[in-house]
């Protein structure tokens, strides 16, 4: 597009420029003159010397063209006016390209130069008002040059033509550059990954201000808001759920908030997670874990280091088919119900977890040949162990639902008490079923193809005591000394 030159004073008014008049003579100062005076002797002693006294001087100024810019309208007043009509004195010397499209820095548009530049010099051939370029922006845009706990770099340093042009741009707010591209300038890593990773915050691929701002914020990494305020703000489902449930993931409360797990701009995981979901985890659940409400989270990490049978959402790296992320209405934010008491009532909060996944007939069917091996003949010992009238045992008496040494998640060994004393179970395999001298009642042995003869029947309430034909291999004849 044809670049013009601004010459018109009609497009942009009247530039403002100090005059040298007599009038303002301080006492110091020899009476002004009241006849026509050369030029350079404009400054010497006891004038307006002080008008050279800048590092770097106009080039009029620098050498005695004060007539240049000042006109001399009556000597035996010693006023002056300016020599060029008010938009063309600048321009004169000075030319401004710019596009019709452009948008002009208000001054310029009003013809005021000297608002931002002092028409004698300064520090630097910008001949700027102050000596920081902010200082000067500062003047007119107060509201956002502000301080605060966390400011932008170029404006901390006083760098706003960093990012701004101070005289046209063809963008918004007359930047330098439009758009993200201005950010990813100073910011290539953040680049990088937008072009080299799968996932990609839909925010990002548009402005960056819907998240930062520009100038100063009291949020972490100049955002609008508080991490977590700010997230829910467009994930509001997210919010919803925080907000309504008692049991809160303490992530979710750090003063990182989301950013703790989720990377803002892109990530090569799903959800923008900042590592595999289970690594991710495992980096907090790596050591014990005081719970706010009472009792300690497991090290998860060494308990998966030192065993060798895992859970199968575990071995998948799942954790969320068992635990809700962001914090829910059960125990350890659970999606379901799942006690961690040794004799829970017998029922749908002593185990409703186990069956998002195990068919509930593994524990609800008094009789089977095939819905598990643990059996005596067809005898279902799930069944006869959950389903009581009195002290029914919840899942975790006997499997770990993270890891063991044993198949099917058996325990080594549970803890029992206010004093967490751990019962050692004590179950052995037989070719055809096993042994169990758990610290909670005798040893018994079952079998699931030539049945332990028991002379009361469990599933009628009761509890087995010697099996028929006295003393065998891993049975004990003492009657069952339940706890």
């Amino acid at each position: 597009m044809r670049a013009v030159r601004i010459v018109s004073a009609t497009l942009f008014g009247a530039v403002v420029l100090a005059t040298l008049t007599g009038t303002a003579q301080d006492a110091s100062r020899r009476p002004a003159p009241t006849t026509v005076v050369a030029p350079p002797d404009c400054t010497s002693v006891g004038c307006h010397e002080d008008v050279k006294h800048r590092a770097v001087l106009h080039g009029p100024l620098n050498v005695d063209a004060c007539d240049a810019c000042h006109e001399l309208r009556d000597p035996a007043s010693h006023a002056f006016g300016r020599s060029r009509p008010a938009a063309e004195l600048c321009l004169y010397c000075h030319e401004v390209d710019v596009h019709p499209t452009d948008r002009l820095h208000a001054p310029l548009l009003g013809g005021d130069c000297t608002a931002c530049h002092d028409p004698h010099g300064g520090d630097d051939r910008r001949f700027l008002r102050d000596v920081e370029s902010a200082e000067t922006c500062r003047v007119c845009h107060r509201d956002v040059a502000a301080e605060g706990p966390r400011v932008h770099a170029p404006v901390r340093d006083g760098d706003c033509i960093v990012c701004h042009e101070p005289h046209t741009s063809e963008n918004p707010h007359l930047l330098a550059v439009d758009g993200r591209a201005l950010c990813l300038d100073c910011h290539p890593a953040i680049g990088l990954a937008l072009e080299s990773r799968d996932v990609v915050h839909t925010p990002v691929r548009g402005d960056c201000l819907v998240c930062h701002d520009p100038h100063a914020s009291s949020s972490p990494s100049l955002l609008v808001d508080e991490p977590a305020a700010l997230c829910t703000g467009c994930h509001e489902d997210v919010g919803r759920q925080v907000a309504s449930v008692h049991g809160r993931h303490a992530a979710v409360e750090t003063e990182r908030g989301c950013l703790l797990c989720h990377d803002p701009h892109a990530s090569e995981h799903g959800r923008l997670l900042r590592a595999e979901p289970a690594a991710l985890c495992l980096d907090c659940h790596d050591r014990p874990v005081e719970r706010a409400e009472g009792g300690t989270v497991a090290d998860i990490a060494r308990i998966l280091e030192e065993r060798i049978v895992r859970h199968a959402p575990v071995a998948d790296g799942d954790c969320v088919s068992c635990h809700l992320v962001h914090g829910g209405g059960h125990d350890r934010l659970l999606v379901r119900a799942y006690s961690s008491a040794m004799y829970p009532p017998a029922g749908e909060e002593a185990y409703g977890l186990c069956f998002v996944c195990h068919d509930e007939q593994l524990v609800e069917a008094p009789r089977t040949s095939a819905l598990t091996a643990f059996r005596n003949g067809t005898v279902n010992l799930h069944h006869v162990h959950v389903k009581r009238d009195d002290k029914s045992r919840s899942c975790h008496v006997c499997h770990d639902p993270h890891a063991a040494n044993r198949d099917h998640l058996l325990r080594d060994s549970v803890p029992f008490g206010p004093i967490g004393w751990e019962i050692d179970i004590q179950w052995r395999a037989t070719e055809n079923g096993g042994t169990c001298a758990a610290g909670c009642h005798r040893s018994y042995r079952y079998d699931r193809l030539e049945p332990v003869p028991y002379p009361v029947d469990p599933l009628r309430g009761g509890t087995p005591g010697r099996p028929a034909g006295g003393d065998d291999a891993g049975t004990r004849a003492e009657e069952p000394n339940d706890r």
